[in-house]
């Protein structure tokens, strides 16, 4: 189980990956707790939903997809436009995809036993972080 699982989420990796128009070492790039904390809560991830935070990160490390630009408004804010549609929005462009995924992931937590969960947790217990000068350090969640 664990191996389909894993295929799985290379899957999502590869399409996030696609869809948002970045490498993998994009994808992977530091983020400090702070950060991590902030967009979980923004994505309604809970502290004790450590198996998502995996998603946060992700929202934290991902660039503005290929046909979006950042521009500002008349009061110096930063809102996103989208080249060819010419939608505009406050929000990251990324941003619903990554609270669909959580809600996805909820719902797929939900189906597994307890067994399979508490083996899940343990993996995303500790996270690794960078600090600004390079050195890189875990953190328990």
């Amino acid at each position: 189980m664990a191996h389909s699982t894993a295929t799985a989420s290379n899957k999502k990796t590869q399409q996030l990956v696609e869809y948002l128009g970045l490498s993998q070492a994009e994808l992977n790039a530091p983020v400090s707790v702070e950060e991590v904390r902030s967009m979980c809560e923004y994505l309604g991830i809970g502290e004790e939903e450590t198996f998502l935070i995996r998603f946060a990160v992700s929202a934290l490390q991902a660039p503005i997809p290929k046909d979006w630009m950042v521009l500002k408004d008349k009061q110096g804010v930063p809102f996103y436009c989208n080249r060819r549609t010419k939608k505009t929005s406050y929000r990251h462009p990324s941003d619903e995809m990554f609270m669909q995924r959580v809600k996805a992931e909820r719902r797929r937590w939900e189906e597994l036993t307890r067994s399979e969960r508490d083996r899940l947790l343990l993996q995303h217990k500790w996270m690794r972080f960078e600090e600004e000068d390079g050195k890189t350090f875990w953190k328990k969640l």
